[in-house]
This record gives structure tokens, C-alpha cells and sequence, in this order.
């Protein structure tokens, strides 16, 4: 070894002079790769060592996506940021607000900027009725296109993502939210109509709750049974709004305290301020709404301290959740931490009484994850893998579907020896299978190699005797496995055909598995056709 090293001190250097970084860390890395395979062939040609040295193939990580939790908590900070600025217009521009000066302390000087703002509003009439009217506008539309989407999303993992479940609380978000956004735009829409149709028919089912008058906003005086019926829905959805933000919020602080993301913690801790703000703005806002026509009403104070409480309580939330999902580590940034080699390797229990499935950890012991539990929960990231799905024929709605069901892998770690099952099977019944098993050779040339069965299971759905397995191989890696399952027999009696694909690991005891959906009929109409890619995110 020693001569190893004074062989690479007399070696010639690089020479790094006049590139930029992206040359030099392309550079650097050809460097180090060439120095390397001189070490292996070194130590190998001098046969030093009990055994050869093989430099590992290189693979892809999969890494399970985080754009849904990137969409959530960035329109939320979006939505709630359009909300401050339409309240922060209303009270600057709107014409039947006078915003008072000359009060004492921090306050004062405040209110004195916003009214100076107010008085350079209101020498340009035509620029602050678009600003006043720009802002409202753009925060419904966002709005309904926000909560319409987040809805649709909640909708949709319920009903097609086998691998997850959505909570109550996310339920509650995603209506709440929904009702809120159509509750503010169909009050618009019913004071346009009054406005420009003379008629109040609308705006009486869907009135407007607040109005602007003296130095504040008031909350209107209710009537009608259908108003009163909008309003206390109103009310209620901005109350359940704030509840599951608290719960949400809470929620991920302890889930990111357990991970060791101490200021991911810290920030949706703030969140959980923000949601109580929003609970108690929607509180404050309701009494105002049942007084109207009384003292809360008459000097705005209930309205002014509800709309303000709410739209601060969600630009807090919106924002503390931003950050700390900018915080939060990857699951592999987790693992480095909490290792036998990381800086928390040594805190028992590693994750309390919820450690994450890819772990394989303890629930709560004086040795809650030792090594060999390590080594597999390393595996299981690295082993991670993706699965689409494609029927070959037209699936039609209340017809049976006779074609073939087209596979593709996308692996990650896929070591020799490792095996993959393919399985259809309709909800929870009895599954048909092939599995396949992946033996490594010549990796000089990108080729296809074709493997046959090593293992059935006969469910009727098809016929596994008839699969074939193609591995897709480029420097000696798996990049893909396809196949198709012949000629399968499904019509849909209530439940959907799914697809169940399990990784084993050569020569390791971990099993990764990727459940997902093929194809279902709608409730009412249509066929759905579950044709995304899903990341495996079962482990045993």
C-alpha cells in the first residue's frame, strides 16, 4: 500500500487551470474512476489479496416522489399569501373604509402608512378599482383551482393508490378547502348579479359575509333560511380548516422530531400556531355573523378580528409548512443519520413507536435497529423500484377484457440472483403469478436477454406458463424488465384488476413490493385506467 501511495504522489497531477465547475467536477470524477480500476487491477495482478477485487456496477436510485407534498404545502403559502393581499387592498383601497391616524405607539404608525397609502389610492380612482378588483379575483380563481385540485387529488389516491391510505384529516382539509373557495366565489358571483341584474335572488342564497364601512370590516345581518344555512356552513368549514391544519401540522412535527429534523419540527410547530389563529378567527368571525345588527357588528371589531386572524393563521401555517418541507431530509439523508455511524446513532429507541417501514427497525427497545436490520433498511432504499402498467386492447365498461396486460420495471438495485413477481389479481382475491429470475453475464454490450420461468402461481386470471421476461441490460445493469401477462380473463364484478409486483434482492432476505391499479370501471360511467408510475413502497 505504501507503494501504491508513493506512486500516485509521483504521478502526474491534474491540471484544473482556466475550467469552470462543471468541467472540474466531470474532470475530477474521470480521475477518480481511472484511478480506481488502477487500484483493483494493481491489488488483483499482484494477488495480495484472498479474493479479486470487483468494482461495484453502477444503478439508479429510486426515490419514492415528493411533488404532491411539494404542490400541497406551496399552494397553500400561495393561496394564503393572494388572501392577505385581497384583505390588505380591501382595507387600503376600498372607498367606504377610512383608515384613522394619529394613534399612539407602533400601531399609530401603521395605520398612518396605510392611510397615506389610502390617500395615493384614492387620487388615481381607475388604478385602485383594478388593484381592489385584481386581487379578489385572482385569489378565488386560484383558489377554486387550488382546493378543485387538491380535492380531485385526495379523490384519487382513495381510490387508486393501493400502497397508501388517505386520513380522515386529510379528508376534512381537502372539503373544507373546497367548500370555502366555491362558498367566496358563488358570493361573488350572487353580488355581480345583484349589481348589474337589479336581482337579489342569488345573493340572497349565497350572501356575502362581511362589508366594508367606518374604519374596519362588518359582518352582514343574515336573512332567509337559505342564508343562514351559507353562513353557519361558512363558519363551520373555516373552523374544521383550522382544526385539521393543527392536526396536519402536528402531526408532521412529530414525524420529522422522530427523523432527527429538528427544524423541520420547529417550523410545522409554527404551523400549528398559525392553524389555532385560523381556528380562532373562524370563531370570532361566527360571533360577529350571530351579533350583526349589534355591538360586534356596529364597530366591526368581531368581523375585523376574524378575517384578519384567519388569513395571518393561514399565511403562517402556508409558509412554516414551505419550510419545513425545504427542511425535512430524504429518506437517505434519515438513514445516514441514524446509523451506527451518524450523529444520532446512538438514541434508543432510533424512532420511537412509529419508526418508517423501509427501516425494518424496532418499535421501542434498548437496541431498537441493529446492524443487520440496518443493512436491510439500506437495501430497501437502494432497492426501490418503479412499475407501469398498460392494457394491449380496449378495456370497455361492462364488457370483459380479454387482451394482454403489459409490465414494465424500472429497478433499482438489482444485484444477480435477484427475482421479480408478476402478479394480477381483482381486490383481495386469489392472485395469478409468474416470477422471473435475473442472472448476470457478458455486460459489455447494451442487449436484451430473454429469462424463462422460475415460479408460478395459477389464479385463472391468465396462463403463466406463456410469460416471457425480458431484462433490459446496459453495462452489465437492469434497467428494465418487461413482459405481459396473455390473454387475461377480468370483468369488473365490483373489483378493480390490479397488479401486485414483488422484488426479491439476490442473496439478501428483502422483499420490496409495488401494489398498484390496472383497470376499474368508473362509479357511474367510464373506465379508469391506472396508467402512472408507481414507486414500490411495501417492504418485508
Amino acid at each position: 500500500m505504501n507503494l501504491i501511495a508513493l506512486v500516485d504522489f509521483v504521478g502526474p497531477k491534474l491540471d484544473f487551470s482556466n475550467v469552470n465547475r462543471q468541467e472540474f467536477l466531470a474532470a475530477f470524477a474521470k480521475y477518480r474512476d481511472t484511478r480506481r480500476k488502477n487500484l483493483a487491477k494493481f491489488l488483483n495482478d499482484s494477488q495480495i489479496l484472498p479474493g479479486k477485487v470487483e468494482i461495484p456496477k453502477g444503478f439508479t436510485l429510486t426515490e419514492v416522489s415528493s411533488a404532491s407534498t411539494t404542490w400541497s404545502v406551496g399552494s397553500t403559502a400561495v393561496v394564503s399569501m393572494l388572501d392577505m393581499v385581497d384583505k390588505w387592498t380591501s382595507y387600503v383601497i376600498d372607498p367606504d373604509i377610512n383608515i384613522p391616524r394619529d394613534k399612539a405607539g407602533v400601531y399609530g404608525k401603521v395605520l398612518n402608512r396605510l392611510a397615506d397609502m389610502e390617500e395615493w389610492f384614492g387620487k388615481s380612482p381607475k388604478l385602485a378599482k383594478i388593484a381592489n378588483m385584481g386581487s379578489s379575483y385572482v385569489l378565488k380563481v386560484a383558489a377554486v383551482a387550488v382546493s378543485t385540485y387538491n380535492l380531485y387529488s385526495t379523490v384519487t389516491t382513495a381510490r387508486h393508490d393501493y400502497q397508501h391510505s388517505v386520513s380522515p384529516t386529510s379528508w376534512a382539509s381537502a372539503v373544507s378547502g373546497s367548500t370555502l373557495a366555491v362558498q367566496d366565489a358563488l358570493a361573488e358571483v350572487g353580488a355581480i348579479v345583484e349589481r348589474h341584474l337589479g336581482s337579489a335572488a342569488m345573493s340572497r342564497v349565497f350572501p356575502q359575509l362581511i362589508t366594508t364601512g367606518g374604519t374596519a370590516w362588518k359582518a352582514v345581518q343574515i336573512t332567509g333560511i337559505a342564508g343562514h344555512v351559507f353562513a353557519s356552513v361558512n363558519v363551520l368549514v373555516m373552523v374544521i380548516s383550522g382544526v385539521t391544519t393543527m392536526v396536519s401540522m402536528g402531526t408532521a412535527a412529530a414525524k420529522s422530531y422522530r427523523n432527527g429534523d429538528y427544524a423541520a419540527a420547529t417550523f410545522y410547530g409554527i404551523g400549528v400556531v398559525g392553524g389555532a389563529m385560523m381556528v380562532a378567527g373562524g370563531l370570532a368571525f361566527g360571533y360577529a355573523l350571530m351579533t350583526a345588527g349589534g355591538a360586534a357588528s356596529a364597530t366591526g371589531i368581531g368581523a375585523t378580528v376574524g378575517v384578519v386572524l384567519f388569513a395571518i393563521g393561514g399565511i403562517i401555517a402556508g409558509i412554516s409548512a414551505l419550510l419545513a418541507w425545504w427542511k425535512s431530509s430524504d429518506e437517505f439523508q434519515i438513514f445516514a443519520r441514524k446509523c451506527f455511524l451518524g450523529d444520532q446513532g446512538d438514541n434508543e429507541p432510533r424512532w420511537g413507536d412509529d419508526p418508517p417501514d423501509w427501516s425494518m427497525a424496532n418499535k421501542s427497545s434498548t437496541d431498537s435497529w441493529p446492524i443487520d436490520m440496518q443493512r436491510r433498511g439500506l437495501l430497501n432504499l437502494l432497492g426501490r423500484f418503479k412499475v407501469e402498467t398498460e392494457p394491449a386492447a380496449t378495456y370497455e365498461r361492462g364488457r370483459r377484457y380479454s387482451g394482454d396486460i403489459k409490465f414494465k420495471v424500472t429497478p433499482g438495485y438489482f444485484p444477480d440472483g435477484s427475482s421479480i413477481e408478476f402478479a394480477l389479481h381483482e381486490g383481495n382475491g386469489q392472485q395469478t403469478m409468474a416470477a422471473f429470475r435475473w442472472v448476470g453475464y457478458n455486460p459489455a454490450e447494451p442487449i436484451t436477454k430473454t429469462e424463462l420461468l422460475v415460479d408460478r402461481t395459477y389464479g385463472g386470471m391468465f396462463d403463466p406458463d406463456a410469460m416471457r421476461c425480458y431484462f433490459k441490460v446496459n453495462d452489465g445493469q437492469v434497467k428494465a424488465a418487461i413482459t405481459s401477462a396473455p390473454s387475461i380473463k377480468y370483468i369488473d364484478r365490483g373489483d378493480a384488476l390490479l397488479a401486485s409486483v414483488t422484488v426479491h434482492l439476490g442473496g439478501e432476505t428483502n422483499i420490496i413490493r409495488c401494489r398498484k391499479l390496472v383497470m376499474k370501471e368508473g362509479k357511474l360511467y367510464g373506465v379508469t385506467i391506472g396508467d402512472s408510475e408507481e414507486t414500490s413502497d411495501i417492504y418485508e
